[in-house]
């Protein structure tokens, strides 16, 4: 624990297609499907984690494990007809361009297999020794996926634009949309030249880069993109916000497909291995965006910053580790990024990054695994546990005065359930919002600078007995949702399904259970 609360207090040109024959059908086309996608979108981000779970999308549809590997291999990988190498190979191949000529990229690791893990599982390790701040690895610009290479007319169809600012949440679908459009770029030159003239010509030139860059992407996750229908029952909290999400770039690509068919490689939408082929690229590429994509502030030309979602090739085979990692975040700027060594790394070391405090259930969504020695709680960032610890109602402003002060930005941020320092944190937002009731903004920044908030006193007043109430009360909330999900599945089944998906997945609930259970009883006791 004492390592986990070490490792939270280290966190804090493109041609245009209208010039084509018969634009005006396919910017028709466009305009309909936008205005539908974008809609769907911006409904959806108001709402973000203020809808109730009982008002989510309806759940991905059921894929087995088996059938989404056999229309992977002809999809997404394999759709470079040419390019046939393994995901080790490939990665190795990756890396060798990025220190290429061409690019001028550093990264001093090399690719190798994992010890104890499958043969797929594999990770970078320090090609020599580097000191703390020694720069480990450069990815030039020329080597990113953002925002910035998606296709004009394909990114104006969710409303974003190069250089616009926009949440990582649009970005990412984005960049899922232009994840699909390369991967179709590969399959011929033909197809290629209808996606430049119909949505612009996307940034990435290097045709042999991709192909190294997809093949050395698993042919499938084993994330949330794969989760069936009773699995997907489990879900709870910001785990279900991602079923959402999911379930919504899902919908953009089935109606993009169902006007520009094209954009994917198939003729209509009409038969059922077009679907197919849809339903599963779409979940490759959103499995790509959820397990290898990272926010950087990246500092441009003028000066300027901006959050980008960024897919940086090399980086993104770095693993992560409990509270030991050795790498910084990348720093980036209008020209690159550059990884460096946060402290010394001897040669022959694994190189891991910080994958930020999560737990198993959040690391099992976005990655497809999970770290034995990782005892954390999800991040109970939602409005439901949050909005009630901070007295904060929906109506009116969303937040009392106090919470808009600078000072108070750590009462803004979601707590994790297990962490002890979190822990602190909430008792001490709590009593900040009760306190703010009945105090000025001015008195309450004085408490709160003297420590007086810090910790509980032996005599409770009855705004500290309010505040823990609201403590409780919410943790109450979160072991009584948990048990719900539980009962709505049949367990016995899912533990005798041979696919080893589900029981992972009920693994990490009952721990995020046990988490839950223990803050509530800490709660109480006091």
């Amino acid at each position: 624990m004492a390592a986990a609360n070490r490792q939270n207090s280290a966190r804090k040109a493109a041609r245009s297609w209208l010039a084509s024959p018969n634009w005006w059908i396919y910017a028709a086309a466009i305009v309909a499907v936008a205005g539908i996608i974008l809609g769907s979108w911006l409904v959806d981000l108001r709402e973000s984690a203020l809808t109730p779970d009982d008002k989510s999308s309806a759940s991905p549809g059921d894929i087995s494990r088996e059938t989404i590997l056999d229309w992977t291999n002809v999809t997404a990988r394999r759709i470079a007809d040419d390019f046939a190498s393994g995901p080790f190979e490939s990665s190795k191949a990756l890396l060798n361009t990025l220190r290429s000529d061409t690019y001028g990229g550093y990264v001093g690791a090399r690719v190798k297999s994992v010890p104890g893990l499958s043969k797929e599982e594999r990770g970078l390790f320090a090609r020599k020794k580097f000191a703390k701040g020694d720069v480990v690895m450069q990815i030039p610009r020329t080597a990113w996926y953002s925002q910035d290479d998606i296709p004009t007319a394909l990114a104006s169809v969710i409303g974003i634009s190069r250089l616009q600012r926009a949440s990582p949440e649009v970005q990412r679908v984005g960049m899922g949309l232009g994840l699909l459009y390369e991967v179709t770029s590969l399959s011929s030159n033909e197809t290629k030249g209808w996606l430049h003239n119909r949505l612009g010509k996307s940034r990435v030139t290097d045709k042999e880069l991709l192909k190294q860059w997809f093949n050395s992407l698993p042919d499938s996750f084993d994330s949330i993109v794969r989760f069936n229908t009773n699995q997907s029952a489990l879900l709870f909290g910001p785990a279900r916000e991602e079923l959402r999400r999911l379930e919504k770039f899902l919908v953009t690509c089935r109606s993009l497909a169902a006007v520009m068919p094209s954009m994917f490689g198939i003729e209509s939408m009409e038969s059922e291995a077009a679907q197919l082929h849809i339903e599963t690229l779409a979940r490759w590429a959103w499995g790509v965006i959820l397990s290898r994509t990272g926010v950087a502030k990246v500092k441009e030309a003028t000066g300027a910053e901006r959050d980008l979602v960024l897919l940086l090739p090399g980086v993104s085979l770095l693993n992560t580790a409990m509270g030991n990692w050795n790498l910084q975040d990348p720093e980036c700027s209008h020209e690159g990024c550059s990884v460096r060594a946060r402290r010394f790394i001897r040669k022959g070391e694994e190189l891991t990054m910080d994958y930020g405090l999560k737990s198993n259930l959040q690391f099992l969504i976005y990655g497809g695994f999970t770290i034995p020695e990782n005892h954390l709680g999800c991040v109970g960032g939602t409005f439901h546990l949050t909005s009630r610890i901070l007295n904060v109602t929906k109506s009116g402003s969303e937040a009392e005065a106090w919470m808009k002060e600078s000072q108070f930005s750590k009462c803004r941020d979601p707590f994790v359930i297990g962490l002890d320092s979190d822990w602190d944190r909430m008792v001490k937002c709590s009593r900040s919002a009760q306190y703010a009731v009945e105090n000025n903004t001015s008195h309450l920044k004085q408490l709160w600078a003297s420590g007086a908030l810090d910790h509980l006193p032996s005599e409770l007043s009855s705004l500290d007995l309010q505040a823990l109430q609201s403590i409780t009360t919410s943790l109450r909330e979160r072991v009584d949702e948990i048990n719900r999900r539980l009962a709505s599945v049949d367990i016995t089944v899912m533990e005798a399904d041979s696919d080893p998906l589900g029981s992972k997945l009920l693994d990490v609930v009952r721990q995020e259970l046990e988490a839950a259970i223990a803050w509530r009883d800490k709660a109480e006791a006091l």
